[in-house]
């Protein structure tokens, strides 16, 4: 009864290795780098063609650009970023109040590793004394709830009164 005791422990503890060994990693939750069509490094907040992360590439808006209500979004993201063909999408001022929010669309196969092209459009109120600064972040659809499986890309915009 001891050993059948040691033996089940000692598998549990190999189990619980194996599993922090196979665990995913942790994606940062917003990842703002700004890369240009070439690939070589920009400061956010710089006006450039795409913006890109982890399994996304947004095509517009592009970071810094002046946006009215509703912005237009596209680009191509890995199909792991949508659930039935979308993903959503938030309108925030630079204090982090949300504005607006929607979603993206593949406009391709999305169950696929490989690139798939999107595009949404979202509606955003600004408010009477709200900053022109905000951002687009796009959200992988996560229906996990894990946030360890939730990655996010914000877009730096200004918005016009």
């Amino acid at each position: 009864m001891k050993n059948l005791i040691l033996i089940i422990l000692a598998l549990v503890v190999i189990a619980g290795a194996w599993l922090l060994i196979r665990k995913p990693s942790v994606t940062t939750p917003v990842d703002t780098t700004v890369v240009n069509v070439g690939g070589s490094s920009q400061t956010p907040g710089n006006t450039t063609p795409t913006v890109t992360g982890t399994s996304i590439i947004v095509t517009t808006p592009a970071a810094g650009a002046t946006t009215t209500s509703p912005i237009s979004l596209s680009g191509n993201a890995q199909g792991s970023w949508f659930f039935e063909a979308s993903a959503p999408v938030l309108i925030m001022d630079a204090a982090g109040k949300t504005l607006g929010q929607g979603t993206i669309h593949a406009t391709g196969d999305w169950m696929t590793t490989a690139y798939v092209p999107f595009t949404g459009s979202v509606a955003y109120t600004l408010p009477v004394g709200t900053t022109t600064e905000g951002f687009v972040i796009f959200m992988n659809d996560n229906p996990s709830g894990d946030p360890a499986r939730s990655v996010s890309i914000r877009v730096p915009v200004h918005f016009k009164r």
